[in-house]
């Protein structure tokens, strides 16, 4: 039987004292000297270091409120006096706590590269930024340290460690797609798997899952497909990727309406003439726009400053073929482009002053008045 006591009950801060453990047997022996042990120590007090380990969703090294804490990270204190090491353990709240005689310690953690990275520390308040700085890899770990830090039994240490989502892409191609689209989408700078899941989330909406299409050989790039339904609401939504761990891209990804296409080309009207004024007729468009913009070539070349709906020929356009290409804007949607026929064969004396409507695929040049 095994017995251990405390040489000295009520020790106080800073006396010696001793651990003697003593055994005893029920068989007989023939010396006992050497059944009784005992350790001497110095009573010192103990100190807390207490924080939170979060998940950095936007990876901008500040602790947000709607930030998830993760509470499966493996990590301790380590002494700079003497190497002692004490491992921090997780509140029923999420925070960490870690309890060791009062000196001076780092926090050491770890890990692993499939699941995490260490995010920017010291970028904000000590409140609210990671304390942690990423020093190196080994055994297939990240391990990231703290400062130095005292443990006061007197005031408690706070240090808190931020991690950014290895599957957090920090590229993104396209990121943008119209109504009715089927979008490859190429997620760039993650640690990907067959496993890994991409969805478009807004709140109040349906979700659009992802396809996988593609991996590439070393997990850092991810292809994905996305049917984009044809009535999704416009505007920003969020890419949200689980594997092991989560990220969540807030306002990543814009949805387009469907780009305004023309039913029938715009076409230019009026007496194509030096010193005339010609008109661009836009066409019929659908879905219908709310606006055109319009630009005017001459021999292909844009015109400076020509770019309402009218045009008066210059002496410069003497002998140039003229079109005019209209652009359809539609809120919410990319613009959609249509092009006019040239304009058509002039005569070598000055046209009658009534207005035509020029036919298709005529393109010749403007004539003098």
């Amino acid at each position: 039987m095994l017995r251990g006591y405390v040489w000295e009950p009520g020790a106080q801060t800073g006396d010696a004292a001793s651990i003697v453990a003593a055994v005893t047997t029920t068989t007989p022996e023939s010396s006992t000297a050497d059944n009784t042990s005992s350790v001497a120590f110095r009573v010192v007090r103990t100190g807390v270091v207490v924080g939170v380990v979060w998940n950095d969703l936007n990876a901008d090294g500040i602790r947000q409120a709607d930030e998830p804490l993760v509470t499966n990270l493996g990590f301790g204190i380590v002494s700079q006096d003497d190497l002692d090491g004490y491992t921090a353990g997780f509140k029923v709240d999420g925070t960490y706590i870690a309890v060791g005689p009062a000196k001076w310690y780092k926090l050491f953690a770890n890990a692993s590269p499939r699941s995490w990275r260490f995010t920017t520390p010291d970028v904000g308040s000590d409140a609210t930024d990671s304390d942690v700085r990423y020093v190196s890899m080994a055994y297939s770990d990240l391990h990231a340290e703290s400062a130095p830090f005292l443990l006061d039994p007197l005031t408690p240490a706070g240090l808190d460690v931020g991690l950014v989502s290895a599957v957090r892409p920090t590229g993104i191609q396209p990121a943008a797609a119209a109504q009715g689209d089927n979008v490859e989408v190429t997620f760039t700078g993650g640690s990907y798997t067959s496993a890994t899941s991409v969805k478009l989330t807004r709140p109040g909406y349906t979700t659009v899952p992802g396809t996988n299409e593609r991996l590439s050989a070393d997990g850092t790039s991810l292809t994905v497909r996305f049917p984009v339904p044809t009535d999704l609401p416009t505007g920003r939504w969020t890419i949200t990727i689980d594997d092991v761990a989560h990220a969540s891209l807030t306002d990543a990804f814009m949805i387009w309406g469907r780009a305004s296409v023309a039913l029938t080309k715009p076409s230019i009207t009026g007496t194509v003439a030096v010193g005339s004024t010609v008109r661009a007729d836009v066409g019929t468009w659908s879905p219908a726009a709310t606006s055109f913009e319009y630009q005017w070539y001459a021999n292909g070349a844009a015109i400076p400053g020509a770019t309402a709906i009218s045009l008066k020929i210059p002496a410069s356009m003497l002998g140039k073929r003229l079109r005019v290409k209209v652009t359809a804007e539609r809120y919410g949607s990319p613009p959609g482009s249509a092009w006019s026929s040239g304009t058509a064969e002039s005569p070598d004396t000055p046209r009658a002053s009534a207005s035509f409507r020029t036919p298709w695929l005529r393109p010749t040049t403007i004539c003098a008045h």
